[in-house]
């Protein structure tokens, strides 16, 4: 592999490992995207089921 990318891949290990590093932790999604993904789904899994029928 390339020596960059084992760099790069320890140091993000380390940030994960680490302790009160909080490296690597992202807020929480939005409830709007929450709601917008959910809405997705229901809607394609409704087009789904009437195409089914």
């Amino acid at each position: 592999m390339d020596d960059a990318f084992e760099q790069e891949l320890e140091r993000r290990l380390l940030l994960l490992e680490s302790p009160g590093g909080g490296g690597m932790i992202l807020p929480d999604l939005p409830w709007r995207d929450v709601a917008a993904a959910i809405a997705g789904i229901v809607a394609t899994i409704t087009v789904m089921l009437w195409w089914a029928y």
